[in-house]
Formats: structure tokens, C-alpha cells, sequence
């Protein structure tokens, strides 16, 4: 995996912006942090969390395609997939790395990668938001 130094400044960024804001809500639960990115978004928090994986509890991708999601068993991981794009070699999790961390990796059939925005097809949005809700309420893939 080529890890580019635009994922990296895009690392720095959020570890800035929480830097920023702990500073000004520090009682908030930083430990309890959801990121969630699109593309190189989800390649940008990929790298965060595989450096840092206290920096949040949970990471949801929408078809990022370059970094390795983090393998950290403290990190719960949805990573929604497109069908036109394949992701490089070993961003997602064999089925082995899959059985022993909380991972779920989850395609959605006839979807396009760029079309997970939220100018996308509507039945798209629905689709995706049924897959993230649980996520969230759970913390975990389990449905």
C-alpha cells in the first residue's frame, strides 16, 4: 500500500482539529469518536487509526480503496463497499482477520463509487444509512 503524504497531512488535520476542540469542550468523550470517510476520507482515517487507534472507537469507509483498515480489535470497523471499484491488495481484511476483529465489511450490489455522496440516488443514501444506523447503535456489525 502507497501511503502518500496527502493522507498523512490529512492525519495531521484531524489530530489538529481534536487538539483544537479538546481544548474548548474538554468534557466531551474524545475517547468515544466515530470517523467516518469517503474515499480518500476513509483512506485518510484508515491511516489515522492504524497509527493512532486510541484516537477513535469507531471508523466507517465508504469504498475507500488504498489503506489498509486498521486491524486493532479496540476499533469497531463498517466499511461500505461500491461494486464498480476494486480495493488494493490487503486494505480489506482476509476472512481469517475478519473472524478475530471487529470488522464488517459489507457491498452494496449495483452501487457506484461516485455515487456515495449525498447528491447520490436516493435508494443508495437509504441503503447505506440502513447499514450505518445499526453500526452505530451497536458499536459493533452485528444486525
Amino acid at each position: 500500500m502507497v501511503r502518500t503524504p496527502a493522507w498523512k497531512r490529512g492525519a495531521a488535520n484531524l489530530r489538529f482539529v481534536k487538539t483544537e476542540l479538546t481544548r474548548f469542550l474538554p468534557d466531551y468523550q474524545w475517547s468515544n469518536l466515530t470517523l467516518l470517510g469517503h474515499s480518500n476520507g476513509g483512506d485518510i482515517s484508515s491511516l489515522l487509526l492504524t497509527t493512532s487507534p486510541e484516537f477513535a472507537a469507531r471508523l466507517v469507509t465508504l469504498d475507500h480503496r488504498r489503506v489498509a483498515l486498521p486491524r486493532d480489535a479496540s476499533i469497531s470497523v463498517l466499511s461500505i463497499r461500491g461494486s464498480d471499484f476494486e480495493a488494493d491488495d490487503g486494505v480489506l481484511p482476509s476472512e481469517t482477520e475478519n473472524a478475530s476483529r471487529r470488522i464488517c465489511v459489507v457491498e452494496i450490489p449495483g452501487s457506484r463509487h461516485n455515487d456515495m455522496f449525498d447528491g447520490g440516488p436516493s435508494q443508495l443514501k437509504i441503503d447505506i444509512n440502513s447499514l450505518i444506523d445499526p453500526f452505530m447503535r451497536q458499536g459493533s456489525c452485528e444486525r
